[in-house]
């Protein structure tokens, strides 16, 4: 896995992540929104590893750390926060929960 540090700008399909600004733009619609500094920490994981599944290990050390003790609920209600974003700003890009191990990011269908 690859995490890109410092990157102002990521995306996928019609999905971006401005950094500098916190923002999730759609290209299509052209609607944004704002993300908080978690959901921008695993939507730069998610886009930078686009096509792989991300473990939830990846995640946990990456976004909160190594030697932190989050609640195993914790991701997956970021993950949730950040669906619902996804969903309103009207992207094609949704992320799949692989069970068992991680997620991934994917174009709708």
């Amino acid at each position: 896995m690859k995490l890109k540090k410092h990157l102002l700008l990521c995306s996928k399909e019609d999905l971006k992540l401005d950094i500098s600004k916190t923002l999730l733009k759609c290209t299509t619609t052209s609607e944004e929104i704002e993300v908080i500094n978690k959901e921008l920490l695993l939507l730069e994981c998610l886009i930078n590893n686009a096509g792989h599944v991300v473990s939830k290990d990846f995640l946990y050390d990456n976004v909160w750390g190594i030697d932190n003790e989050s609640f195993s609920n914790n991701l997956e209600a970021y993950i949730s926060f950040i669906r619902k974003k996804i969903k309103t700003i009207g992207s094609v890009v949704e992320i799949k929960a692989v069970r068992g191990i991680g997620y991934k990011l994917e174009v709708e269908k």
